[in-house]
């Protein structure tokens, strides 16, 4: 009696402690599931619980968020630590929205960084904004949804980001903990999440390609950096988003890029005093024949257009050019121009020599007083000199044309002399519209130095035998003295039979016999 007394107190002991075990255990998953709940909320999910699908917890944040453009990870004594990429801020807590603190330039939980660009600064405080203004809604929506009514979001309740996280740790340590048979259903379902998540990513790629063909977008526009930056400030807000209007983007929007261009445009100037910069000058000639200029200034922290200037009617004025020069130095600021590039051309040489002796830094200073700077300044400002110096560039052209041949060892220069001093001559006159008096003492003294210390017999024979010149009538030479040549060579230094030689040689001047094959014709301009 007394041993079944012992048992049946003891089974009683067991069902007592089971019970109260089975309490704690309700009330754990009650407060759990109030917890998770909340956390649903948060992040915009539904909390409907009468529905009778599951709802699936969201999954961990990716580094998805546009600031991790801007910031990196570290390992700083056995701890991940986020730096910023501008300044090297280390940030030990907070996580990625103390950053945004840090980048947007607000003051209070963490230091304001010094270097961030303005345009990286603009879009942290959007995005700051966008936070802000998402957990309003989101609470607003959760005191019309909710069943438990406005009481559930005092502050005792809020579920704040360090909160989410630990809850979904605690998640994984248990999924982690779970028997085989559920990893192997979970691993089922990540590739039929993943198969859903493919074929989602395919029909967004396919909308995003339709919208570029309808549109006629040239595809380059994908390699553009803002084309990521799109997507991903869409993505954040999530499904409901609309697009802007195309009044939105002819009027506040151009007015925004533009807002951000200034800033960023404005930041650079500011450092042209402390760095200096280089004015540069790209000119071009578009389809319609006319001349531009691009004007760009450089400085270490950047390069930006000032603005493209059309000086189709003042190219060859060199005083114009001067103005117009004038005008950028000022606009940058004389004591911030380190160096001017621009087109090697006289007139643009003008410019620049005009704008050195008229500055006021050198008027300024000791050197101007003296006599042989007056005489230098002189000489630069008169449009006369410039037009000799130009003259003599157009003359010098083609002579420095045929040394650069002659100086090159891509093929035998002997068949191009005489060819290159002809053309020399037959230039400078055009130069001066074949006026005598005036190309006159040029062409002389070239024919002098070729005739006293140059020419040779055989270099009008290697011009006349040069297929690329004796083919082309319209410009081979037909001067007498080029035949007598080539006579006087067959005559004196031929090998051979002199009339087969003769022969030969009416042959390849009239193309005749395997001279005149379609091969040979082709072929011939490429000696």
């Amino acid at each position: 009696m007394a041993t079944s007394s012992g048992t049946t107190a003891a089974a009683t002991a067991m069902a007592l402690e089971q019970q109260r075990h089975h309490r704690r255990r309700s009330s754990s998953n009650r407060d759990t599931s109030l917890l998770l709940q909340n956390k649903n909320v948060f992040y915009g999910t539904n909390t409907d619980t009468s529905s009778s699908t599951p709802i699936s917890a969201p999954s961990q944040r990716g580094k998805t968020d546009v600031t991790w453009n801007h910031i990196v990870e570290r390992l700083i004594d056995i701890k991940k630590v986020i730096c910023s990429m501008y300044c090297g801020k280390v940030s030990t807590g907070g996580g990625i929205n103390r950053m945004k603190q840090h980048l947007a330039g607000k003051k209070g939980e963490i230091r304001v960084c010094p270097k961030v660009p303005p345009d990286v600064r603009y879009q942290m405080e959007q995005a700051l904004k966008e936070i802000v203004e998402k957990k309003k809604e989101n609470r607003e929506n959760y005191v019309t949804n909710n069943p438990y009514g406005s009481l559930a979001i005092e502050r005792d309740h809020i579920v704040e980001y360090d909160d989410i996280e630990e809850i979904e740790r605690q998640e994984s340590r248990e999924k982690n903990a779970q028997p085989s048979v559920g990893k192997e259903k979970t691993r089922i379902g990540q590739r039929q999440s993943s198969k859903i998540g493919k074929d989602a990513g395919k029909k967004a790629h396919l909308e995003v390609a339709k919208f570029f063909y309808d549109t006629c977008i040239p595809i380059n526009a994908c390699n553009s950096r803002y084309f990521q930056r799109m997507f991903d400030a869409a993505l954040a807000i999530g499904p409901g988003y609309k697009v802007p209007t195309y009044h939105e983007f002819r009027l506040p929007l151009l007015k925004d890029a533009k807002k951000e261009v200034q800033l960023w445009v404005d930041n650079i100037r500011s450092n042209w005093a402390h760095y200096g910069c280089t004015i540069m000058g790209d000119g071009w000639t578009d389809n319609k024949n006319r001349t531009l200029i691009n004007f760009l200034i450089y400085c270490p922290r950047g390069t930006i257009f000032w603005k493209s200037v059309d000086p189709s009617d003042i190219v060859k004025d060199a005083q114009a050019l001067f103005n117009l020069f004038q005008e950028v130095i000022e606009w940058v600021g004389p004591t911030n121009v380190v160096h001017m590039v621009i087109d090697n051309g006289a007139n643009y040489v003008a410019a620049g020599r005009k704008a050195l002796v008229t500055c006021k830094e050198f008027v300024d200073s000791r050197f101007a007083r003296e006599r042989k700077t007056k005489e230098v300044i002189a000489i630069v400002l008169d449009n006369k000199f410039w037009n000799d110096c130009l003259i003599i560039v157009k003359i010098m052209e083609p002579l420095m044309r045929l040394l650069k041949i002659v100086d090159g060892d891509k093929k035998p220069s002997i068949g191009y002399m005489y060819e290159g001093l002809y053309q020399a001559r037959k230039g400078i006159k055009n130069l001066f519209k074949n006026k005598k008096r005036l190309y006159k003492p040029y062409t002389t003294i070239i024919k002098s130095r070729w005739d006293r210390q140059l020419r040779k017999d055989i270099h009008a024979v290697a011009y006349w035998f040069n297929p690329a010149f004796q083919y082309e009538q319209a410009s081979f030479c037909q001067k007498s003295e080029v035949m007598n040549d080539v006579l006087e060579v067959i005559t004196t230094k031929g090998i051979g039979s002199k009339s087969k030689l003769f022969h030969e040689t009416r042959l390849f001047r009239d193309r005749l016999e395997s001279f005149g094959q379609e091969l040979a014709l082709e072929t011939s301009k490429n000696t």
